[in-house]
């Protein structure tokens, strides 16, 4: 797994813990982060894959991410939020015991010379 991976469901477990601001902007938000560290998914253990995969699959119910937030009134957002917040970080906690435990190698970001 790629520690940006790791990086991308962090940010969308913390956007989606978030108090602030409304249900549907915090989907908005949490969706494409949370999209993109999945890029390398099949590297990653056959159970947290599954696992991404299905809360990716909540995200994108309707199609795309935007799709699906657009169709959800202000209630059903705040719950898919809260549902949402619970599977991230579920998952985040799985990745980092993985990595604690050593069943899990988190590859560092390639280093990327300014020029």
């Amino acid at each position: 797994m790629k520690l940006d991976s790791m990086h991308h469901v962090t940010v969308a477990a913390r956007i989606l813990a978030d108090q602030h601001g409304a249900a549907k902007d915090r989907l908005a938000q949490a969706g494409p982060r949370f999209w993109r560290a999945l890029i390398d998914v099949d590297s990653w253990p056959r159970d947290l894959a599954e696992k991404a995969r299905q809360i990716c699959s909540r995200f994108m119910e309707k199609g795309t991410i935007e799709w699906t937030v657009n169709a959800m009134d202000p209630h059903t957002a705040a719950e898919r939020v809260e549902e949402l917040a619970k599977s991230v970080a579920s998952l985040l906690a799985d990745i980092k015991l993985a990595a604690r435990e050593g069943g899990l190698a988190l590859q560092p970001r390639p280093c990327r010379m300014k020029r």
